[in-house]
């Protein structure tokens, strides 16, 4: 799935230091929770032991950014990416 990045997301992404790569691997293989017209994706700290069997490139790369990120899309569209900095009751 090919994601399309709204303007507000690329700023984002560029002053929090988030990669493309990350954001892309967070909706991919994240968790989703669905609020309005939105969908929240994260992944949660349990679920990096098998992503770093699966993806062992990727996750030691990129390790502490995959756990401290969110990203809020639309459809196919990412709207923002965040840092993850206490728990969210989403």
């Amino acid at each position: 799935m090919k994601n399309k990045y709204t303007k507000h997301a690329n700023q984002r992404c560029q002053q929090r230091g988030i990669p493309y790569q990350v954001v892309n691997f967070i909706i991919k293989h994240g968790e989703a929770i669905n609020t309005h017209k939105q969908t929240k994706h994260f992944i949660k700290k349990t679920s990096m032991t098998f992503l770093r069997r699966d993806y062992p490139e990727i996750t030691s790369k990129y390790d502490k950014q995959l756990t401290t990120t969110a990203i809020v899309t639309s459809g196919k569209r990412v709207i923002t990416a965040m840092k993850i900095k206490h728990h969210f009751k989403w």
